[in-house]
């Protein structure tokens, strides 16, 4: 059901001023300088994001390097306790078949 305000009448002056006061700004010895500021500072925070993009891939390699590490010793140690269980054994079985 249709709304009762609604009235089908449409009042076109508020596009009409702003469609001047863009067209106003557009002209104004300003405009490029205006532009060219805008468009310098959307350059530093793409620049921005870049860095910041940069710094995580690099904490990221960092962390897989640190975990790799982790692994290579954890790898070590069991490597050395299961020479040192066998080293044990062997001991034992001599000391048994005396």
């Amino acid at each position: 059901m249709p709304s009762d305000n609604i009235t089908g009448r449409f009042d076109p002056s508020a596009l009409e001023r702003g469609a001047k006061a863009l067209k106003e700004i557009g002209e104004s010895p300003n405009a490029n300088k205006a532009y060219d500021l805008t468009k310098t500072a959307e350059i530093t925070k793409q620049k921005e994001l870049q860095v910041q993009i940069e710094s995580q891939q690099t904490q990221r390699q960092q962390a897989l390097l640190q975990r790799s590490q982790q692994d290579g010793e954890e790898q070590r140690k069991t490597i050395s306790h299961k020479n040192e269980q066998e080293k044990r054994t062997a001991e034992y079985k001599a000391r048994l078949d005396n």
